[in-house]
């Protein structure tokens, strides 16, 4: 990064909670630890590179029927000049991805229009984005809240 400027969030945790309209599932369960996710690199005269986690996966079986949306949401608003994304991918025909969704402490749709076998295998990209004027922050943590709802 220009000047010298070096951002480091430590790992960024994640836990799944899953609530089906306003009862909660058996199926809860926490997805391991991101990270950590540090930009380190920048070409000269432009805005950091982000960084891009697309490792995790999370499997498991509900059974509901109808459709369901995924809303995400961080237990914190992200240091300034930062943001963390996130995209879930299911297999296809089983949800609809809404793409990378910039995630702060309200609850944003990330995935809509999803049916039971989504939820077999969803990939979990994560992208950590900063610009120059975010200067050097301390190692921070943000935890992820997945939560499944009625949809539409």
């Amino acid at each position: 990064m220009p000047f010298g400027r070096r951002l480091r969030p430590r790992a960024f945790a994640t836990a799944l909670l899953l609530l089906l309209g306003s009862k909660a599932v058996a199926a809860q369960g926490v997805i391991p630890a991101v990270g950590p996710l540090t930009v380190t690199t920048a070409v000269a005269g432009s805005q950091p590179t982000p960084v891009v986690n697309a490792t995790t996966n999370y499997s498991t079986v509900i059974a509901f029927t109808g459709q369901k949306k995924v809303v995400a949401q961080l237990n914190a608003n992200m240091p300034a000049n930062t943001t963390l994304g996130v995209k879930l991918t299911g297999p296809a025909g089983t949800g609809t991805s809404q793409g990378t969704v910039n995630l702060d402490i309200t609850a944003r749709d990330v995935a809509i229009a999803t049916i039971p076998t989504y939820y077999n295998n969803v990939n979990i990209s994560y992208t950590f984005t900063a610009t120059v004027t975010a200067g050097v922050i301390a190692s921070t943590s943000r935890t992820v809240t997945f939560t499944l709802l009625t949809y539409p």
